[in-house]
């Protein structure tokens, strides 16, 4: 009788175990929803800063070259 209880005792705790892992994904995936749209404008936003960093990396050049020519000029 006492390894009935044990089993019934340890599949009590795998269930509990597996709803806490379903509730723990459950929530993992509407905090994932919900982050979704920030998700695309920080996109949105890295992908305009990157064409800003590269027209003043271009312009960044071009003054060098200037300068380089001036000095050596």
């Amino acid at each position: 009788m006492s390894s009935i209880n044990e089993a019934l005792s340890s599949l009590s705790l795998a269930v509990e175990r597996l709803e806490n892992s379903i509730d723990g994904s459950s929530i993992a995936s509407i905090e994932s929803s919900d982050l979704a749209p920030e998700l695309e404008a920080m996109k949105v936003k890295q992908a305009e800063n990157e064409l800003i960093i590269e027209e003043i990396n271009d312009a960044l050049g071009k003054t060098i070259d200037k300068l380089t020519n001036l000095l050596e000029g």
